[in-house]
């Protein structure tokens, strides 16, 4: 009697790794998700602007300008034309980093708020003053309740936009540089200069460097000073050429040679003594005839 084999058993799944970050997996849709909720938001405020100005049934409750704009405010001014924007600039730009066409879905998103708000508000006024003129008993009342009711959606429209804005001007919008201003009595171009060297004019200092240039080491600083009683150190001038004179010119001929410096007389030194006379020469005999 023999017996068969039996199947190992199967091993057990792995459980699922519940930290792994969801990041990476939904990266390569992120561009694709924020442009679909530009384009789902756009189609429904195009086909609320085609519904409000062309008349497709005849009824009279939608033929007149204010009917119509009365039933089409909440597609201008709603949950889906405000938040469908800001979240599609949000998934565009919020996680770094961002996604290749992120300027294009945050041009898209203000435009999108910019039609909201404009046919928002026509739809506003224009279905007040409907909902005014309606005989029927609180009609007025009923008109204001509507109206300060909507006033808040667009106040959360245009606090969307703003979000939308800012993001816009930190990612894409290059601050210009602020003016300086130019002292009196400076050039034009004494701006430049005072950034680049500073209102001292002085050269820039780097970092770790000592102001200026040191004195070399070694080295004095200057010409060592005049010793009392000795005439004043100078520079010996250049030679002069003498030329022969005219014949007939009252003038001396032009010394040659380097000109000495003039001599000067020591202030500690006594005063100059006159020279002794000289001895008188010894007579000379007379030779004989």
């Amino acid at each position: 009697m023999t017996t068969q084999p039996t199947d190992p058993a199967p091993n057990p799944p792995a459980p699922a790794d519940r930290d792994k970050p969801v990041g990476p997996v939904l990266a390569p849709y992120r561009e694709l998700g924020a442009l679909a909720l530009l384009g789902v938001n756009g189609l429904l405020i195009a086909f609320a602007v085609l519904s409000l100005l062309l008349v497709f049934v005849e009824d009279t409750r939608v033929t007149s300008f204010s009917g119509r704009a009365n039933g089409q405010f909440d597609t201008y001014v709603g949950l889906v034309s405000i938040f469908f924007p800001l979240a599609a600039v949000l998934l565009a730009t919020a996680l770094k980093p961002a996604v290749p066409r992120a300027r294009i879905v945050a041009t898209g998103a203000l435009l999108e708020y910019a039609v909201s708000a404009l046919f928002g508000l026509v739809s506003l006024f224009a279905a007040f003053i409907q909902t005014v003129g309606l005989d029927y008993t609180g009609s007025i009342l009923d008109a204001f309740l509507t109206l300060l009711s909507r006033l808040v959606w667009l106040v959360l429209l245009g606090f969307a936009a703003f979000l939308v804005v800012r993001v816009y001007q930190t990612l894409y919008v290059v601050p210009k540089p602020k003016p300086v201003a130019v002292p009196p009595g400076y050039p034009p171009g004494y701006p430049a200069y005072q950034a680049a060297y500073g209102q001292s004019g002085a050269y820039p200092t780097v970092p770790g460097y000592p102001q200026g240039y040191p004195q070399q080491q070694g080295y004095p600083q200057g010409y060592p000073p005049q010793a009392p009683g000795y005439p004043p150190q100078g520079y010996g001038q250049y030679p002069t050429v003498g030329y022969p004179p005219e014949a007939g010119s009252p003038y001396p001929p032009a010394q040659t040679g380097w000109a000495a410096p003039p001599a000067a007389t020591p202030t500690s030194a006594p005063p100059a003594q006159a020279p002794a006379p000289a001895p008188a020469p010894a007579p000379t005999e007379a030779e004989p005839p």
